[in-house]
């Protein structure tokens, strides 16, 4: 080792030490004015009150909602292992603090740069979530740190992992460890073998994320990441931990009802308490707080009515629904007017799908990936390119009827959905350039999604309802993309404001930019594949997407799709929608397209949440610096005046071009074969047309795109609704 990097690491560990000198100090000097600890406060509970915007209480959150204490001596040893392994390795070891783990921990967050690993040990953690308000300063930690070596003196150790292990979070309401073995396993705690030991011992962590019910892989990574630690405790050895790794697991279906109105938006509420400040999820029912949301009860009334009724939604299969989220935010601020994460949930805090699940959002995803940044780069919207075969390296994405209608606009393509066009147009503007846009619009990337199916949605990992609601709210806000949140203002029992939103906003596109691309959407609800989620009152933008079932050997011969998404927005709302099954497999899989149930339901609570708000515009465009680039090569100057005539492939005829949309997937064959040119909905009711009841299947609606395809252009869009400078909603 160099001199220098000697000296380098002599001081950072100087450095260490002088601040560990100080922080016990410290934890001295508030030691001195700490009253003794009074065991009672340990089962002390206040009750949470929940308001929405105007300051109404929506919800009292009190008490563990589902909490069974056990002596220790009625838990399985495994468990206990487990959990020390995992939180506390040195637990009877150390007097309360450990100060070899907060050396270790401090040195560890200072070389990566953030906070890696904690020093807390597990009387600290019974302490702050029993006594302690979750302000994030000095002086709480080292009351906290303080209070552990009390209750290290008025306890013994294996009465404080007693009391840890009945308190601790489980998620799904479930609070110790006897209520979550008897909920995940449908045993005691003391029944619990090794594998299901690891598996509840994974979960505190992070318990939405670690949730089977939830995440799988995630939760059986985080399994296997105990059953790592206890072999390094020495707890077992190597071969046993082997054996519980492949030990199936058989979990309890869940039943537990919710007890609060509004559950779907109340847990998003919890988990970003504890995310974003600091109070975990125990803390929040025993806490006493007052959280401020940003819930609009008519906008969430909205959309429960709408999920409540089952016409608004496909036909499931008896074993399993076709399930459905959405989520409303007010784009100016981010803040979170309404959601709902599943239709007829039965679980307190189980799947989320508005914030928990990750699908491909096909087409939906070509505006943020592919559109906003050529836009960016001044590339025109009346850009034509060839709607054509396509191979380029390999990847030939198709058009989802197999038909290609020659040279069109930006403006079509977009309207369409044109698969094509939009990769073509990716290709042009580079994938990197598609990947670092929607990076910016709030997605979370992988190297592997660096492709040429990005322009199709074709995603490793997948988006959820918030973030492609957040990420459209960037188009209805100037550019600017904000942080959504639930959480307005959080005060403590006393009435302090322990937190407060300030949520993250930056400048994704220029105001231009999302003027134009929200000219460009209105077209997609206006005479596009959206149309049924055009609104009486008020101007609609939005893209449909739908997802083809996967490349794989059980859906060779099957024709349907995975998922199906509306996103859409009015000057004052964005909301997206999203709908599937749980579980895709050769007997569950849609027959819908975005276009259709997506944006029915989109358009039923929407007009819901907007009647009687007064109509406002959204920016007039500024085409300004936007020149018509001519490409392809098989598209020339001079050939200008003739493809404004007639823009359609040789041998068709003059009929309004009918472009049918696309699902976005790895394998680059995206359909969004949704409602090409039919007429709007309904305008004096706001259900949505045709009535839910009994809307058009995918066959039907392809035989009526086909009908279309041989119509007289006298039936054709009105001309308030065509792109600028078109005689046809088709045409160049």
């Amino acid at each position: 080792m160099s001199k220098v990097r000697k000296n380098k690491k002599f001081w950072l560990v100087l450095l260490l030490l002088v601040f560990v000198l100080i922080f016990f100090s410290v934890v001295v000097a508030f030691g001195r004015s700490i009253p003794a600890i009074s065991p009672e406060k340990l089962d002390t509970d206040k009750t949470t009150f929940v308001y929405d915007r105007y300051g109404n209480v929506i919800a009292r959150l009190y008490g563990e909602q589902n909490r069974v204490p056990v002596p220790l001596s009625r838990i399985s040893p495994y468990l206990r292992q487990a959990v020390i392994a995992t939180e506390d390795v040195r637990f009877y070891e150390h007097p309360g603090v450990d100060l070899k783990a907060i050396v270790r921990a401090l040195w560890k967050n200072f070389r990566s740069g953030t906070v890696v690993e904690g020093g807390s040990t597990i009387t600290q953690q019974l302490v702050k979530n029993s006594f302690l308000t979750p302000e994030k300063s000095w002086k709480r930690k080292a009351t906290e740190a303080v209070l552990a070596l009390k209750l290290e003196r008025e306890y013994s150790k294996d009465e404080i992992l007693e009391m840890y292990l009945n308190r601790i979070y489980f998620g799904h309401g479930t609070y110790g460890v006897q209520a979550a073995a008897q909920f995940y396993f449908g045993k005691d705690a003391a029944q619990l073998n090794l594998a299901e030991s690891a598996f509840l011992a994974g979960i505190p962590k992070n318990p939405t994320r670690f949730s089977p019910f939830v995440d799988w892989k995630a939760a059986k990574e985080r399994q296997e990441t105990v059953l790592a630690r206890m072999v390094d405790a020495g707890f077992i050895t190597p071969a046993e931990a082997e054996v519980a790794r492949k030990q199936p697991l058989h979990f309890r279906e869940p039943r537990q009802e919710t007890v609060y109105r509004y559950p779907d938006y109340i847990d998003v509420v919890i988990e970003e308490a504890s995310e974003k400040y600091g109070i975990e999820p125990g803390q929040v029912f025993r806490g006493g707080f007052r959280i401020y949301t940003a819930l609009d009860p008519k906008v969430q009334n909205s959309i429960e009515i709408v999920y409540s009724n089952d016409n608004y939604f496909p036909p499931g299969k008896p074993d399993q629904i076709v399930q459905s989220a959405m989520v409303v935010i007010e784009p100016g601020s981010g803040e979170i007017r309404g959601l709902i994460g599943g239709r007829h949930q039965q679980t307190l805090r189980g799947l989320n799908r508005a914030v928990d699940l990750y699908r491909s959002p096909g087409s939906a995803f070509k505006p943020i990936a592919v559109y906003a940044p050529a836009l960016e780069m001044k590339i025109s919207p009346e850009t034509v390119l060839r709607d054509e075969p396509v191979n380029i390296n390999g990847y030939r994405p198709k058009n989802a009827d197999g038909r290609y209608r020659g040279p069109i606009t930006m403006r079509q393509a977009i309207a369409y959905s044109v698969n094509t066009y939009a990769v073509k147009l990716l290709a042009r503007i580079g994938v990197d350039t598609g990947y670092r846009s929607a990076q910016n619009f709030g997605f979370k990337l992988v190297p592997q999604d660096k492709g040429l199916s990005l322009a199709l949605g074709g995603l490793t990992r997948g988006v959820t309802p918030l973030q492609m609601a957040a990420a459209y709210g960037v188009f209805a806000n100037k550019g600017v993309w904000v942080e959504p949140h639930t959480i307005l203002k959080i005060e403590s029992a006393e009435g302090k404001v322990i937190g407060e939103a300030h949520p993250a906003r930056r400048q994704v596109v220029s105001a231009q930019t999302a003027a134009i691309m929200t000219d460009l959407l209105r077209g997609v609800v206006q005479y596009g594949t959206g149309t049924r989620a055009r609104l009486p009152n008020q101007p609609v933008a939005g893209k449909t997407g739908t997802t083809e079932l996967p490349d794989l050997p059980e859906f060779r011969y099957l024709r349907g799709n995975k998922d199906a998404w509306f996103v859409g927005y009015t000057p004052q709302l964005v909301a997206a929608v999203w709908m599937g099954y749980d579980h895709t497999d050769a007997g569950h899989y849609l027959y819908t397209y975005g276009g259709q149930y997506p944006a029915m339901v989109w358009q039923a609570v929407m007009s819901r949440a907007l009647a009687g708000v007064p109509r406002q515009e959204f920016p007039v465009p500024s085409y300004k610096g936007l020149g018509i680039k001519w490409w392809e090569g098989g598209v020339k100057k001079k050939e200008k005046k003739e493809e404004k005539q007639n823009d359609t492939p040789q041998g068709q005829t003059t009929t309004p071009v009918q472009v049918q949309p696309e699902t976005g997937n790895t394998s680059g064959n995206n359909k969004d074969n949704e409602n090409s040119n039919s007429p709007p909905p309904a305008q004096n009711t706001p259900s949505p047309s045709p009535s839910p009841s009994s809307p058009p299947t995918g066959k039907e609606e392809e035989e009526k795109s086909e009908k279309n395809n041989g119509q007289n252009s006298g039936t054709s869009t009105p001309a308030s609704q065509q792109p600028p400078g078109t005689s046809s909603p088709d045409s160049g």
